[in-house]
């Protein structure tokens, strides 16, 4: 029961200090989250100061990297459907001036 209930809190405390990021810092591509300092710490036990240094410094350029490159893809994909969007109206307003009644390519004239 004991251990039932101390893994529980475990998980509970977990997933209050792994929270959701707020928006502002979710675009902010310098961000620290509460992972990263867990990963960060994890590989620089044990290390002496300079190495520490070193491997935090790679693992934040490594880390602003992807940041920016998943924001330039979002970007890119929204480019994209954005002109999907206009074509997709063009093609609507062409068909529209071809044809004038509505009526799926018989003309109402004849």
């Amino acid at each position: 029961m004991r251990k039932r209930l101390f893994t529980g809190l475990c998980g509970v405390v977990l997933l209050l200090t792994c929270s959701t990021v707020p928006a502002d810092a979710a675009k902010d591509p310098n961000r620290v989250t509460t992972m990263n300092k867990i990963g960060d710490w994890f590989a620089t036990v044990g290390k002496d100061d300079t190495e520490k240094r070193r491997i935090l410094l790679e693992r934040r350029k490594s880390r602003q990297e992807r940041r920016v490159f998943k924001a330039h893809q979002k970007q890119q994909k929204r480019i994209q459907k954005q002109m999907r969007s206009q074509q997709r109206q063009i093609m609507e307003t062409v068909d529209k001036k071809r044809m004038p009644h509505g009526r799926g390519g018989i003309d109402a004239r004849e």
